[in-house]
């Protein structure tokens, strides 16, 4: 099953209903501990994580045996600028026998060319979904970044000049 963790309703119903994940679950509506219980009943089994944080450590608290989480970013900590907290739960990690590594897409920039070519034959053959939000004019440039961490756009956050 695939799920993932989004913030608002329409960003959810998004997910499930045109990009194809069989669920998705709204962090700010509350009770995501409980959610991630119904949605993944035997554990999740990857972690994506993009936020860091309290999400974080309530996902690390419901992990499967060999689960794999990849940390990519930490949107929490700009928020409250400055480091968080690690998180409480690391230690399912060791009960579970997972693993936690980090990612950054350029350690990747020799596969970009075939990597692209992959994607957009996902995308033609419409396996692959995607949105962009297109903000104008150089002079909405903070407001469109702001975007980012309000939680205001809806998909790849661009500015076009």
């Amino acid at each position: 099953m695939s799920s993932a963790s989004r913030g608002g309703p329409e960003k959810c119903a998004w997910l499930v209903e045109e990009a194809g994940y069989d669920a998705a679950i709204d962090y700010k509506a509350g009770g995501l501990k409980a959610a991630i219980k119904q949605h993944c009943p035997n554990g999740v089994d990857v972690i994506f994580d993009n936020v860091g944080g309290a999400i974080l450590d309530d996902m690390l608290a419901h992990i499967a045996t060999n689960a794999r989480v990849v940390i990519c970013g930490g949107i929490s900590r700009y928020e409250t600028g400055q480091m968080p907290a690690g998180p409480q739960n690391y230690f399912n990690l060791i009960f579970r026998r997972a693993t936690m590594t980090g990612f950054i897409v350029l350690d990747w920039a020799a596969e970009f060319p075939l990597i692209r070519k992959r994607l957009a034959g996902l995308v033609k053959d419409g396996r692959l979904n995607y949105r962009e939000d297109i903000q104008h004019g150089f002079e909405n440039a903070p407001q469109t970044m702001q975007r980012l961490f309000s939680g205001a756009n809806r998909g790849k956050q661009m500015l076009k000049l």
